[in-house]
C-alpha cells in the first residue's frame, strides 16, 4: 500500500557540505551565496555594501567606541579640517612636531580610562611602514588636535600585535622576552612599570610547543593566550599576586588572531582550515572545543591567511562574521532561538576592517568606509543577487521512488526556480515562479510538480531584495523498490 507523507524543507539550518544529498538534511543548504540564515531559521537576500564615505590615505584602521566611528590619523590639523562627517579621526603624535612615520596598521584598540577618570578613550596598537609598533592613548579630541599632539605610552618593552583588556589592566605581548606584559591598575593606562601592580607573566614556560604569543582574546573568567599550536588560559585578577594560570589546551591554536572572537562567552577561531570554538559544558563544567566549522570545511580548507582575515561578532545580527578578502562566512548563532547555521557572501570588495556601532555593521576597504544596509534601496545600490541549492528530500527512503505531486513556497520578493530530480544533475526540472509583495511580507504560493522520482531538491536564483520562509511539499512513497 502506497504511503503518503508531506515532507517540508525549512526551517532552514545552513549549509552542510558534509554528506551526500541523498543523506543529508532535507532543510540545510548545498549553496548559499549571497544569503543570510536570520535568526527565526528564514534565508534572506543580503544588500551589497553601500559606500559611506572616504577616508584620508594617511588614516589607518576603523573601530567603534563612544558611538562613533573612528580611525586612527597623524597628529595635525589639515587632516581634521577635511574629516568627513561621517566618522571621527583619532590623532596619534609623540609630542613634538616631528612624525611619527607613514602608519600601516591598527592591530587592536581598546577602551581604558585612568583609575580616578570616567571617560574611557580608546588604547591602540598600530604598526609604522618601518615595521615598528607602538601603543597610544588616544585622549586628545579633534577639537585640540595639533602637530605636537602627544599620545604614545612609553612602553618598557617593544610590543608585538596583541592586546586586550581585563580587570581593568591591558595585557600585550612583548615578543622578545616571551611573556605576556599588564600595565597597572591604579594611576593610567601609561603605566606598565608600578612595583606590585604592572608586571609579567611567563607564559612561555607554560608552553609545550610554539612560544610567539599570536594572540589574545577572552573566554569565560580568562584572558587567553593564543599560540600557533595552543591555548593557555590565565585567571586575571586587579592584583597581579592573585592572577593564577588556568591550564593548557595543545593542539588547536591560530595563525589568524584577527579570527578570533568572544561570542556569547564562548571563543571563536579559525584553525588549521576550519572554524573551532572552545566553550564549556553546562553538565561537567569541563572546557572543550568543537569543530564548529565541521559543514563548510570542503569551502574553508583552503582559504588562503595573506591578506589577513577579519572576523567580528555582530550583536545586532546574532552572527560570527568572518571574511577572506572577498567572500565571508556567517555563522548566525542564536541558541535561545535554536538558529545556528552557515552562509557565504561574496562582496564587491576586499575587507579589511570591520566594527559595528549602533546596530550597524560597517567595513572599510582601502580608503573606502562601507556600511551594510538592510534597507538598501536597489534603484540607488544596485542589484542584489543570490544563489541558493537546497539538500535533497526523500521522505527518509533513499532508493525507493515517490510520486512528488505540489510545492508550497512562503516567500516575499521574486525568485528563480529550478527543481531537480536527480542528485548528480542539477539540470533535471525547471520552472520559474514569481511571488510578488509590495509591503515585504511572505506570501504563500502553490505550484504543480506531478513527477515520479528518487529524490527532489530546489535551485533559487535572482535579483533583488528576497526571503524565503519555508518549502512545504506534498508526496507519496510508492510501493516496491522502484
Amino acid at each position: 500500500m502506497a504511503r503518503k507523507d508531506p515532507g517540508t524543507v525549512g526551517e532552514f539550518t545552513g549549509l552542510d557540505l558534509r554528506r551526500s544529498p541523498a543523506t543529508s538534511d532535507p532543510s540545510s543548504l548545498r549553496r548559499a551565496t549571497n544569503v543570510s540564515l536570520a535568526v527565526g531559521k528564514t534565508l534572506v537576500t543580503l544588500p551589497r555594501l553601500v559606500k559611506l564615505c572616504d577616508v584620508s590615505i594617511e588614516t589607518i584602521g576603523l573601530s567603534a567606541a563612544n558611538s562613533l566611528l573612528r580611525t586612527v590619523c597623524p597628529g595635525g590639523q589639515s587632516l581634521q579640517d577635511a574629516r568627513p562627517t561621517e566618522i571621527w579621526y583619532d590623532p596619534i603624535g609623540n609630542g613634538t612636531a616631528t612624525t611619527l612615520g607613514t602608519l600601516s596598521k591598527l592591530h587592536a584598540m581598546e577602551l581604558a580610562s585612568s583609575s580616578t577618570g570616567s571617560q574611557s578613550y580608546p588604547y591602540v596598537c598600530i604598526e609604522t611602514t618601518a615595521g615598528r609598533r607602538e601603543h597610544h592613548w588616544l585622549t586628545e579630541t579633534p577639537a585640540s588636535a595639533a602637530t605636537a599632539v602627544n599620545t604614545i605610552v612609553s612602553l618598557p618593552f617593544d610590543p608585538g600585535k596583541a592586546l586586550v583588556k581585563s580587570q581593568n589592566k591591558l595585557f600585550a605581548d612583548d615578543p622578545s622576552a616571551g611573556v605576556l606584559r599588564f600595565s597597572a591598575t591604579n594611576g593610567t593606562p601609561r603605566d606598565w612599570t608600578a612595583p606590585r601592580d604592572a608586571g609579567f607573566l611567563a607564559v612561555r614556560r607554560q608552553s609545550a610547543g610554539g612560544t610567539e604569543i599570536v594572540g589574545l582574546s577572552y573566554f569565560k573568567e580568562f584572558v587567553a593566550v593564543i599560540f600557533k599550536d595552543s591555548i593557555q588560559l590565565w585567571s586575571m585578577a586587579p592584583d597581579p599576586a592573585s592572577i593564577r594560570f588556568g591550564t593548557a589546551l595543545n593542539g588547536p591554536g591560530t595563525e589568524s588572531p584577527r579570527l578570533v572572537c568572544n561570542v556569547l562567552g564562548d571563543m571563536f577561531y579559525f584553525s588549521k582550515g576550519g572554524f573551532r570554538s572552545l566553550s564549556r559544558s553546562l553538565v561537567t563544567g569541563d572546557d572543550k572545543q568543537e569543530d564548529i566549522g565541521a559543514k563548510i570545511s570542503a569551502l574553508t580548507a583552503e582559504e588562503a591567511l595573506d591578506p589577513e582575515p577579519v572576523a567580528l561578532w555582530v550583536e545586532s545580527r546574532s552572527q560570527y562574521i568572518a571574511i577572506f578578502g572577498t567572500t565571508a562566512y556567517a555563522l548566525t548563532y542564536s541558541p535561545s532561538t535554536d538558529s545556528v547555521g552557515w552562509t557565504t557572501w561574496e562582496l564587491p570588495v576586499a575587507v579589511e576592517y570591520l566594527c559595528e556601532n549602533d546596530g550597524n555593521l560597517y567595513a572599510r576597504a582601502n580608503d573606502t568606509v562601507y556600511v551594510f544596509d538592510t534597507e538598501v534601496d536597489e534603484d540607488t545600490a544596485g542589484p542584489v543577487s543570490y544563489d541558493v541549492l537546497t539538500a535533497f528530500q526523500t521522505m527518509g527512503y533513499v532508493q525507493r521512488k515517490k510520486s512528488w505531486k505540489t510545492v508550497d513556497l512562503v516567500q516575499s520578493g521574486t525568485s528563480s526556480m529550478n527543481y531537480h530530480l536527480d542528485p548528480n544533475n542539477e539540470a533535471t526540472g525547471s520552472l520559474s515562479v514569481a511571488i510578488n509583495s509590495t509591503d515585504d511580507t511572505p506570501e504563500h504560493g502553490k505550484i504543480a510538480i506531478n513527477r515520479t522520482a528518487n529524490a527532489l531538491g530546489f535551485r533559487f536564483t535572482g535579483t533583488g531584495i528576497w526571503e524565503l520562509d519555508s518549502i512545504h511539499i506534498d508526496g507519496k512513497v510508492l510501493r516496491g523498490r522502484g
